[in-house]
């Protein structure tokens, strides 16, 4: 990427960034900064490229392990999601199409990470590697594609895993769904993926 290319997705950035870490910490809001920026100028999402994307000048080792000690941190996630949705307003038009969805994250290469499982590529209709997902998406016709509302990834192979408790896992996410959707839209159009659907649960309105 040329300089000026790079000072301006920068830029972007970080004026997207002071939204979504509103009330956090300096910490936070400078590990946040980092890594998001540093995926997007190494144009992938390993640690040992983020760190160098950086160019901090310390050793890549102590950058690398600062990044990995902040990113087990979750107790800031609700707090950023909350922000996220509150930029959302300004791109929501009158009653939006909010998609529920499973869907999956295919690792056709990955050896060594966590609890892979075997899932169906929707791309080749093939059994492949990956992760199962449950999404919530919006389609609007100010963006080019549908924004983002909330994901969840799981497997499986987790511990203590149970099919009863994605069901639940589901439903509950279900539920925080409608919650934001009637706090920050009031009216909407759902479509639900059949899979989801057999749930039995009362949609609320």
């Amino acid at each position: 990427m040329k300089s000026t290319e790079i000072y301006q997705m920068k830029r972007n950035l970080l004026t997207f960034l002071e939204k979504l870490t509103k009330g956090l910490s300096k910490p936070r809001k400078k590990f946040y900064n980092d890594i998001l920026y540093g995926m997007s100028k190494a144009q992938n999402t390993l640690l040992s490229d983020i760190a160098r994307a950086l160019e901090e000048k310390i050793d890549l080792q102590y950058t690398i392990k600062r990044l990995s000690r902040n990113a087990t941190e979750e107790n800031d996630l609700k707090q950023i999601h909350q922000n996220y949705l509150n930029n959302l307003k300004t791109a929501i038009p009158d009653n939006p199409l909010v998609i529920v969805d499973e869907s999956e994250i295919v690792k056709p290469y990955a050896e060594k990470m966590e609890d892979l499982v075997l899932v169906r590529d929707a791309s080749k209709n093939v059994p492949e590697k990956g992760y199962p997902t449950l999404n919530f998406s919006m389609a609007t016709p100010k963006t080019k594609h549908p924004l983002q509302l909330y994901n969840h990834l799981y497997s499986s192979k987790e511990e203590d895993f149970q099919l009863e408790k994605t069901r639940t896992m589901t439903l509950s996410s279900l539920r925080i769904l409608y919650t934001i959707l009637n706090c920050i839209i009031g009216h909407y159009s759902l479509a639900i993926e059949k899979n989801i659907a057999r749930l039995n649960y009362h949609y609320c309105e």
